[in-house]
């Protein structure tokens, strides 16, 4: 069983016991009690027989018959991109649409939105912007917005169509930063595109979402680069506010034949970023090859240009996922048990991340999702799934809703007027 891979005399730091575990673990699949060690799952099954595995430091947590199910990924959608598209902060834009429905769009963008300070949009095909196209396209961006900086990106995050406000603060940053040469990301940068204020608060009510929803993963494959470093910045503020986090998989993602050496750099600066992050909160060790027609009616990526992606994912040991238009498509869920089976072992299989995500087994991360009732079972308002009463991320509890409850009753306490 189990229980028996560790050897004794192994002290567990936490004890969770008297609860309806189910692991995932088609050899384990039910269980009563789990240990928990560093993070990580130190032996399964009867709390009987969990005893050697507790000693005088160890925390041993009644779980009162709650019921318990893997940590849920979220492997279906764009958190990052989601959080940017809330109420119109930035403008979605679309690969398969042409250059003349793109302006339409940012006309329109601009005339309902026009307190903006600046305008931001993202995913038109980068097939739209062609060299010698440029000045008329800055012209015509100039007499949608003429006075403010209007900036969008290209879905493949390499390309970029902006207006003249937008060029002039560039140039200017350069100018005084002594740079001879411009690149899509320092531009970025020297445009304050999106409120900082805002992105945080965006960020913190995802993470609220996430939370009560039984999440403790994230995974990130179709968010520009920029965005999903703004994203993690303020995850990481949260977390300095003592704010715990999820774990954010990030993707390097390829839509269009940019230079291998790019995708190199991309990669190495990925697992850079993961590296400083604690625990394995921030990961970065898949290649998605976003395979999509192109306005001109070619693929994307050619199958030489794939097959040498292959190669270098293999050289970096970055697991690949090829993403169509076909296989992109959420498949329609109607039963709880299918709902979490495609939340957990299916998502962890689809992200790469079987050898430590996606089922209660000895080894893998501890990251659970707490439910009062049998969430097999019980079909919510919102939902196929009931909403989570707590969620903990490597044996430490991210949230729990009566603490939270508990916080905003107190919040309001202290906050209101009393007359003595």
């Amino acid at each position: 069983m189990a229980f028996m891979k560790f050897k004794k005399g192994d002290a567990a730091d936490t004890i969770y016991m008297n609860g309806h575990i189910a692991t995932m673990d088609e050899d384990f699949p039910f269980t009563e009690a789990m240990a928990v060690k560093d993070g990580h799952i130190l032996a399964l099954g009867p709390y009987e027989q969990l005893s050697e595995f507790e000693a005088e430091t160890t925390d041993v947590y009644d779980l009162e018959e709650k019921y318990i199910t893997p940590g849920l990924i979220e492997a279906e959608a764009s958190p990052v991109l989601d959080a940017f598209f809330t109420d119109d902060i930035i403008l979605h834009l679309f690969p398969d649409d042409s250059l003349e429905t793109v302006l339409d769009d940012i006309s329109f963008y601009a005339r309902h939105n026009s307190g903006k300070e600046a305008y931001f949009g993202f995913g038109f095909d980068a097939g739209l912007v062609a060299e010698n196209e440029k000045d008329s396209l800055r012209s015509r961006l100039d007499e949608i917005v003429n006075d403010r900086p209007l900036l969008m990106l290209s879905s493949d995050g390499f390309a970029a169509m902006m207006n003249s406000a937008a060029e002039n603060m560039i140039q200017r940053s350069a100018d005084e930063d002594g740079m001879d040469a411009v690149t899509l990301p320092y531009a970025l940068s020297c445009l304050e595109l999106v409120d900082n204020g805002l992105i945080a608060s965006l960020v913190n009510t995802k993470t609220d979402y996430l939370w009560e929803h039984g999440f403790t993963s994230i995974f990130e494959s179709d968010a520009p680069e920029n965005l999903c470093d703004e994203y993690i910045a303020k995850l990481m503020a949260l977390a300095k506010d003592d704010k715990p986090q999820y774990r954010f998989l990030r993707s390097v993602r390829v839509a269009s034949e940019i230079d291998l050496e790019t995708v190199r750099a991309m990669m190495d600066e990925g697992k850079t970023y993961a590296s400083a992050s604690e625990d394995g909160l921030v990961d970065c060790s898949m290649l998605t090859l976003d395979v999509e027609k192109r306005s001109d009616g070619n693929l994307s990526l050619s199958k030489g240009y794939i097959d040498a992606l292959f190669k270098l994912a293999s050289e970096k040991n970055f697991s690949v996922r090829v993403k169509t238009a076909e296989n992109s498509e959420v498949k329609k869920r109607v039963l709880p048990k299918d709902e979490i089976h495609a939340r957990t072992v299916e998502a962890a299989e689809k992200i790469g991340r079987s050898e430590d995500l996606g089922s209660l087994e000895v080894g893998k991360y501890a990251d659970f999702t707490v439910f009062d009732d049998d969430p097999f079972n019980s079909v919510s308002q919102a939902g196929i799934l009931p909403e989570a009463v707590a969620t903990v991320l490597g044996g430490v509890t991210a949230y729990d809703v009566e603490e939270m409850n508990a916080m905003y009753l107190f919040n309001g306490l202290t906050d209101s007027n009393f007359e003595l």
